[in-house]
């Protein structure tokens, strides 16, 4: 088998219904979530599956949803070809928690308390201060410059 490498995602990869297809195929997938709602304050699986996606977007949900996710897709995969190991892991922002996880670097029940008190803070400091976030991909440096400009930054 080729050598293969895990990415997980970070917030904003978040999708009502993410993760359903999992959760109906695999009995492994299912436990993830069932582990996750037993130690959060909302019920995990229901919202992924179900949204609303404005109640899906708050970063205080969001952050967990998007990590036991991402970890009910390793347990499906798992599942199916036990004796597979990704080379690596690695994640972006959020999924950099996960990756250590799949990595079994950091225990499920430790990370997901971390993944909580990191979403509660993230979304304590965003009601306290305005702010907003933009990907620009393709710009050129003077299209960049121009942005700046506009948005008064």
């Amino acid at each position: 088998m080729p050598a293969t490498a895990f990415l997980l995602p970070g917030q904003g990869a978040q999708a009502v219904g993410m993760g359903k297809a999992f959760y109906d195929s695999f009995p492994a997938a299912r436990e993830v979530y069932k582990a996750a709602n037993s130690r959060l304050s909302f019920d995990v699986a229901a919202l992924c599956f179900e949204g609303p996606q404005e109640e899906l977007t708050k970063t205080e949900k969001c952050q967990p949803a998007l990590f036991v996710t991402s970890l009910a897709a390793v347990a499906a995969l798992r599942a199916q070809a036990p004796s597979f190991q990704p080379l690596a892991a690695a994640g972006l922002s959020l999924g950099e928690v996960t990756a250590l996880v799949v990595a079994e670097a950091v225990a499920f029940d430790e990370a997901l308390y971390l993944v909580q008190a990191r979403a509660e803070a993230m979304a304590e400091c965003t009601a306290r201060q305005r702010g907003a976030m933009l990907a620009v991909i393709g710009a050129t440096p003077e299209g960049l410059e121009g942005l700046c400009r506009a948005s008064g930054a």
